[in-house]
């Protein structure tokens, strides 16, 4: 009985070897150099049962993605910032699913077995999380609004004075925003006004008559500010701003359109004007640089570049979420289920 058990092990190893070799020479008819046995492999797979098929096209793949090679990476760097090792872990991790990943927490480094194509992958978002992890930039925008024009407008002054300035001259902060981003990404600043009017009307017809509906929109005036700053030295951050402001004056223009039945409605048309100013920028430390955007409106802009040691300062103007023991955590500090 044992006897025969090992010979219909061995009968059914024999022919699972036998198919795997016809399935890999099968693999390499189909990518032959001649046109004519790359036809016969094609109606070959054509008339193959669908597990065997499947075992093709794996191959396929495989052939494709290449060997997988085996890689160690060194990410020693991740674990000198606070949290930044379990977010490297989680995204590796999510990269390299298809992959055999394992983590060496002592040394610092992530061993992966993958294809080449995986590894470029890997190695690419490495590079990306190392960006974040450099430099980053805050800027400060403070908002002026001038109660008459100032005479000899500065073009920068220092912090320290900026404060005595504004007070000498009976100057508004509307708004003084600071805003941490990336190098070499925009950040944005808005204060906007909206007022809604009637655009339109729309007429139905009911058993009393005619009644015309109103269509109502929505107009935004106010200031948009986009600033992108670039390190070029540890003391010089150059920002590039485009500021456009928009006013719409008070007292719409109303026409007024009859009805053949009703009192009528009253249409408004909205009347405004708009400009935007661009300029670039080279901030100093603890130096403010203004920009005229209008006779009335003044932008003073502060960057400088930042050593961020908090993930959490990082991850929450990109919208991630931070990880913890593999998980990612939300900003009110739930854990997120994992998937079973």
């Amino acid at each position: 009985m044992l006897g025969s058990m090992k010979m219909i092990g061995c009968l059914l190893l024999c022919l699972t070897t036998a198919f795997a070799d016809e399935t890999s020479e099968l693999v390499d008819r189909l990518f032959d150099k001649d046109a004519e046995v790359r036809a016969a492999a094609r109606e070959e797979l054509v008339k193959l049962g669908d597990g065997a098929l499947a075992k093709v096209l794996k191959r396929i793949e495989e052939r494709e993605a290449g060997p997988s090679v085996l890689q160690v990476y060194d990410i020693r760097d991740f674990k000198t910032i606070k949290k930044w090792w379990p977010v490297v872990k989680g995204r590796i991790a999510h990269v390299g699913k298809k992959a055999n990943v394992s983590f060496d927490d002592t040394r610092g480094t992530a061993v992966v077995l993958a294809s080449n194509d995986l590894h470029a992958k890997i190695a690419a978002e490495l590079d990306e999380m190392r960006k974040r992890m450099g430099t980053f930039v805050m800027i400060e925008a403070r908002v002026l609004q001038l109660k008459k024009p100032v005479a000899n407008m500065p073009q920068a002054m220092d912090k320290s004075k900026l404060d005595a300035w504004v007070k000498e001259h009976g100057i508004t902060v509307i708004n003084s925003p600071r805003l941490t981003t990336l190098n070499g990404e925009v950040a944005s600043v808005s204060i906007a006004n909206q007022r809604s009017y009637v655009k339109d009307f729309e007429v139905e017809s009911s058993e009393s008559g005619v009644i015309a509906d109103p269509v109502i929109d929505i107009i935004t005036s106010g200031l948009d500010v986009k600033m992108r700053a670039v390190v070029s030295h540890p003391k010089l951050v150059h920002v590039a701003l485009v500021a456009k402001i928009a006013e719409i004056e008070r007292d719409m223009p109303t026409l007024h359109l009859p009805l053949p039945i009703g009192p009528g409605v009253d249409v408004q048309f909205p009347v405004g004007s708009s400009h935007s100013v661009r300029r670039m920028l080279s901030c100093k430390p603890r130096s403010f640089q203004f920009v005229v955007v209008d006779a009335k409106t003044v932008i003073a802009v502060h960057a400088m570049a930042i050593e961020v040691k908090d993930i959490g300062e990082v991850l929450r103007p990109l919208g991630e979420p931070e990880w913890e023991d593999g998980a990612p955590v939300d900003r009110r500090g739930k854990t997120e289920k994992k998937d079973k």
